[in-house]
C-alpha cells in the first residue's frame, strides 16, 4: 500500500541539501522498502546502509540468463548474507524459448535489442515493482540521459515513487565508502566494467569514457546513450 505524500513540497526543498541519510529517513515515511539491486557498487552501498536502519527491506535481483558468472557468484554470496531479503526475478522459460527460436539478432537495430531486454527483464519485473516505492542506484554522472532524473521522482511507468539517494554523488565517493565499510564487490569493476549488465551487451570502458559507455556500445551513436527501458522518464 502506497502512503500518499505531497511530492511537490519535497521538491521545493533544495535537492542538494537532502543528504543520503535524509532520503533513507524519507523512505521509511513513504513505505519504500524495495531495492532493485544490479550488484553495482552503487546498489551494494545502498543495500548496506538500508540494512542498518530498516529490517523490512527487500533486494530484487534480475537473472536474465545472460549474466556474467562473476555476477552470479556475487549474487549467491549476497543471498547468504541477507537471506530472505534477496529475491531473484527470472523470466519465464517459455518466453526465453520463444526468444531463442526467433533467432533474434540484438545487434541489428535498437528495436530487436529492446525485445530481448523486455523479455529477459522488464516483463517479470513489472509485477514486482508495480505500485511499490523503490530505490535505485542512479547517478547523474553515469550518462547524459540520467541528468534529467531527480532524487525523488514519481515513476509513471510503475505508478510509484522512485528514490535515487546517491544521484548527485560521484564515483570516487562511492568507491571510498565501499572500501571503508569493506563490502565485497564485483572484481570486474576493477578492470573497466563500471556498469555491468548482460554479458553479450557489456564491455569494459576506457578511462575517458562515462560509466555507461560499455552498455549496448554498438548503439553509442545515439545522442543520450542506450537504455533498456527500465528508467524511462
Amino acid at each position: 500500500m502506497i502512503v500518499k505524500i505531497d511530492c511537490n513540497k519535497l521538491f521545493r526543498k533544495s535537492l542538494r541539501r537532502i543528504n543520503f541519510y535524509s532520503i533513507l529517513k524519507i523512505s521509511k515515511i513513504i513505505g519504500c522498502r524495495s531495492l532493485l539491486n544490479s550488484l553495482s557498487i552503487e546498489d551494494l552501498f545502498i543495500c548496506w546502509n538500508l540494512d542498518k536502519i530498516n529490517n523490512n527491506w527487500i533486494s530484487y535481483k534480475i537473472n536474465t540468463n545472460k549474466l556474467f558468472c562473476e555476477i552470479l557468484d556475487l549474487s549467491n554470496k549476497r543471498s547468504e548474507v541477507y537471506g530472505q531479503r534477496t529475491k531473484f526475478i527470472l523470466p519465464k522459460w517459455s518466453w526465453l524459448l520463444r526468444l531463442m527460436l526467433s533467432d533474434l539478432n540484438i545487434y541489428i537495430c535498437v528495436s530487436t535489442r529492446h525485445i530481448c531486454c523486455n523479455t529477459r527483464k522488464l516483463i517479470s519485473l513489472e509485477k514486482e515493482l508495480l505500485n511499490k516505492n523503490w530505490f535505485t542506484g542512479l547517478r547523474i554522472a553515469q550518462s547524459e540521459l540520467r541528468k534529467i532524473n531527480k532524487i525523488i521522482l514519481w515513476d509513471i511507468l510503475y505508478n510509484n515513487i522512485k528514490l535515487s539517494p546517491i544521484l548527485l554523488w560521484n564515483i570516487n565517493q562511492i568507491i571510498n565508502c565501499i572500501l571503508s565499510i569493506q563490502v565485497p564487490y564485483n572484481f570486474l569493476q576493477n578492470i573497466g566494467f563500471r556498469s555491468i549488465g548482460c554479458a553479450p551487451c557489456t564491455r569494459a570502458v576506457n578511462p575517458n569514457e562515462n560509466s555507461r559507455a560499455g552498455r549496448w556500445w554498438w548503439e553509442s551513436f545515439r545522442k543520450f546513450g542506450p537504455e533498456c527501458g527500465l528508467h524511462r522518464t
